[in-house]
């Protein structure tokens, strides 16, 4: 943040904001609430900031070794769920995993939309899986997946 800033002063060709995002998650969710018809800035920014501070960041990765973490044990290879960065549960099954993350949301009945976005390691069946979970446990919420492909998380979860 503090490069991009530094890069945003220096342009001067136009008028750089660098919000403080914490996440991808946190980035997405704000990008695709964005009113391009606006053309004042503080109102776009606070906008902005307004989704920042309203989104859950939820994620899911794998253990490389065994551990504890705030009393939780990882054994090698489960998949730990972490949300806005704090872990929050371990599971042998990526499925398991996601399931744990939403029963750890707060006030997650105040939600609107879910964004998963896919890691390379998530297949079409476990897509299905999360996306019927999600719809039978929350069916006021609108939820969408997208195709990420990143390496290290089997998930990316924007919860606003």
């Amino acid at each position: 943040i503090m490069a991009a800033k530094q890069a945003a002063e220096a342009y001067e060709d136009a008028n750089v904001v660098v919000m403080n995002t914490k996440s991808l998650a946190e980035c997405y969710s704000a990008l695709t609430m964005l009113d391009y018809s606006s053309d004042n800035l503080d109102e776009i920014t606070d906008n902005f900031q307004m989704v920042i501070d309203n989104v859950v960041d939820g994620s899911i990765t794998y253990a490389i070794r065994d551990s504890q973490i705030d009393e939780i044990n990882i054994k090698k290879d489960d998949y730990m769920s972490f949300i806005n960065g704090k872990i929050v549960a371990s599971n042998s099954s990526k499925i398991e995993a996601v399931k744990a993350l939403f029963n750890n949301v707060e006030d997650i009945e105040d939600k609107e939309v879910i964004t998963l976005i896919y890691g390379k390691d998530v297949t079409d069946e476990e897509k299905n899986q999360v996306i019927q979970f999600l719809s039978t446990s929350f069916p006021s919420i609108e939820v969408g997946g997208i195709d990420g492909l990143q390496d290290i998380y089997s998930f990316i979860i924007s919860i606003e």
